[in-house]
C-alpha cells in the first residue's frame, strides 16, 4: 500500500482496522494511546518532515502502570508491516521479550517507512536480536536502532556485526549495556573497517574478560581507516593509558570522527595527555 496523502482519513481508517483486527487475533485490548494517536493524525498532530513520531515507552506517564507485553508487540507489529505514517517508534522500557522482538523483526522485513526504533530495556534476547537482524537485512529505511540495556551478549553482537555487512542504511546503532564481549567487539570493529554507513556507535559498558586492552587496539585500527563514523562511545571499557594512547595515535589520520566518548575509564595522566588530540 502506498502513501496517499490526499486521503489521510482513509489511510488512518485502514491502519486502525489492521491494528484492531491484529489485537483481536491475539486476544488483546487495543493500546488506547495508539488508537488516540491514529485518531489525532492529520487533525491535531503535526508530522515531522518525513512522518510521525509515536512514543509508547513504558516509563511514560500514560503507560508506566501498564507496560506493553509480547502480545501487544505482536499486534503492533502487524500494523507496522503496512504502516506508512510512523517514522519514529519508541517502545523503550516495555516487556517485549523475545516474542515481541521476533514480531518486530518480521515487521521490519515489510515496513519501508520506519526510520527510528528504540527498544531500550525491553528484555530482548538473542532470538529476538536474530529476528531483528533478519529484518534489517531486508529493510532499507531504518536508520537508527537502540538496543541499549538488552542482554543480547556475544552472540547478539556477532549477529549485528554480520548484518552490517549486508545493511547499508543503518546509521546509528546503540548496543551499550548489552553484555558485549571481546569477541563480539572485535567482530564489530572488523566489519567497520569497510562499513562507512554507520555514523554513530555506542558500545559502552561491555563485559570484557581481559586486562590487555585488546578491544582498544582493534578500535584504534578501525578508526585509522574508517571514514564513516562521526561519533563513538567507549565508556566503561576499563581502558587505561595504553588504550587511550593507541586511540589518540589512530585519530591523527582520521578526518571524520568528531566525538569520542571515553567516560568512566581508567585513564591516567599519560593517557589524558596523549588524548588531548581529541
Amino acid at each position: 500500500r502506498q502513501v496517499t496523502m490526499s486521503e489521510p482519513e482513509k489511510d488512518v481508517e485502514y491502519l486502525t482496522k489492521v491494528y484492531r483486527d491484529a489485537c483481536t487475533s491475539v486476544g488483546k485490548e487495543p493500546i488506547t494511546r495508539f488508537i488516540q494517536f491514529l485518531n489525532l493524525i492529520n487533525t491535531e498532530i503535526e508530522p515531522s518532515m518525513d512522518g510521525y513520531k509515536l512514543d509508547l515507552s513504558g516509563n511514560s506517564p500514560e503507560l508506566k502502570d501498564k507496560r506493553l507485553d509480547q502480545e501487544d508487540a505482536i499486534a503492533l507489529s502487524r500494523e507496522l508491516s503496512e504502516d506508512f505514517l510512523i517514522n519514529e517508534l519508541n517502545l523503550a522500557y516495555n516487556n517485549l521479550e523475545s516474542t515481541g522482538a521476533i514480531a518486530l523483526g518480521k515487521a521490519l522485513q515489510d515496513n519501508k517507512f520506519l526510520e527510528i526504533l528504540d527498544i531500550t530495556m525491553c528484555d530482548v534476547d538473542v532470538k529476538g536480536t536474530e529476528s531483528i537482524c533478519t529484518g534489517l537485512q531486508m529493510n532499507d529505511s531504518l536508520q537508527k536502532l537502540v538496543l541499549r540495556g538488552n542482554k543480547i551478549g556475544r552472540q547478539g553482537g556477532i549477529l549485528l556485526s554480520a548484518t552490517l555487512q549486508v545493511n547499508s542504511t543503518l546509521k546509528d546503532l546503540n548496543i551499550a549495556d548489552t553484555d558485549q564481549t571481546n569477541e563480539s567487539l572485535i567482530a564489530l570493529t572488523t566489519v567497520l573497517l569497510d562499513n562507512s554507513s554507520i555514523k554513530r556507535l555506542d558500545v559502552s559498558n561491555p563485559l570484557l574478560n581481559s586486562e590487555q586492552e585488546e578491544t582498544a587496539i582493534h578500535f584504534s585500527k578501525m578508526i585509522s581507516v574508517n571514514y564513516g563514523l562521526t561519533e563513538l562511545h567507549l565508556c566503561k571499557h576499563g581502558m587505561k593509558d595504553f588504550g587511550a594512547s593507541q586511540l589518540a595515535e589512530s585519530m591523527k589520520g582520521n578526518k571524520t570522527l568528531l566525538f569520542l566518548n571515553l567516560g568512566c575509564n581508567k585513564i591516567g595522566e599519560d593517557g589524558a595527555r596523549a588524548s588531548q588530540i581529541f
